[in-house]
């Protein structure tokens, strides 16, 4: 079984995400996952592959063709609003009980190594942002909205606490493949 990381936004069109606070979405989630995601990964026992997008549209395709039985799918973003909205949510398939399961132990991971707003794990439906990776996806597929790029304290704090964060959400796969 594997993990496999997206590292949202980026591709062809070199979409930067959401930008907030002096940073910018895909830059941060790149480093993120380049730099503490793999290497807690490695240091967990954890087997991996790193996904990134060239076209939207194709990404589910690219996952799937690299997918076996037992793997799930991790697209990591930062969400973005107003800057008073602040918190952690996972987004997963409305009628995907492995995704719920996956979003619940990501949620709860999260909310343990920041200490961000608990904003829940929230199903997705065909007009939601997020619905074709989520639906289309052959293996249980999270959104992992970390916190809030427009949120200073949202970021702060995620900028503090990158390697226990990571090591909470390689802990919480490890924990969704005990349970099922």
């Amino acid at each position: 079984m594997k993990v496999i990381l997206n590292v949202g936004h980026g591709g062809v069109k070199r979409d930067p995400g959401a930008c907030g606070n002096g940073f910018e979405e895909h830059a941060w989630n790149k480093d993120f996952v380049e730099n503490y995601v793999k290497k807690e990964c490695e240091n967990q026992g954890v087997e991996y592959v790193v996904v990134y997008q060239e076209y939207y549209s194709t990404l589910p395709q690219k996952i799937n063709g690299l997918a076996n039985k037992g793997d799930v799918t991790l697209s990591f973003h930062l969400n973005a609003a107003d800057k008073t909205a602040s918190g952690a949510e996972m987004l997963y398939w409305h009628n995907s009980k492995r995704s719920k399961e996956l979003a619940e132990f990501l949620q709860e991971a999260n909310i343990k190594a920041t200490h961000l707003k608990d904003r829940k794990i929230l199903p997705r439906n065909y007009e939601d942002r997020g619905a074709t990776l989520l639906r289309k996806t052959s293996t249980p597929c999270v959104i992992v909205e970390s916190g809030f790029i427009t949120n200073s304290e949202d970021m702060e704090k995620l900028e503090a606490t990158k390697k226990e964060l990571a090591k909470y959400y390689v802990a919480a796969v490890k924990n969704y493949w005990k349970n099922n």
